[in-house]
């Protein structure tokens, strides 16, 4: 359902669209899904500060640190500010 909603133009820059999505495929215990839809989310909605904090605090167990730096890395060259409380310490 996600997959076809997702390729209709106006829906696929959808932050909310995609967060269920994300939140769907993580509770279904899909994790590889949850990455995948994560990575393109952030393809569709780069700026969503919401997206990007919602999906390093679900799929933070999920991935290799070297991933999460990246992905911060990415953020700051960006501009996006996340808040404190993601810090790579507590994912170690």
């Amino acid at each position: 359902m996600y997959d076809r909603l997702l390729r209709i133009p106006y829906l696929s820059t959808s932050t909310l669209l995609w967060r269920s999505y994300l939140y769907y495929e993580y509770h279904s215990g899909s994790y590889n899904n949850a990455i995948h839809v994560f990575y393109n989310a952030i393809n569709k909605c780069p700026y969503s500060k919401v997206l990007w904090t919602d999906a390093i605090r679900i799929l933070r167990p999920l991935m290799k640190n070297d991933e999460l730096v990246n992905i911060l890395s990415y953020c700051q060259s960006k501009d996006i500010i996340l808040n404190n409380s993601i810090n790579l310490e507590e994912s170690m």
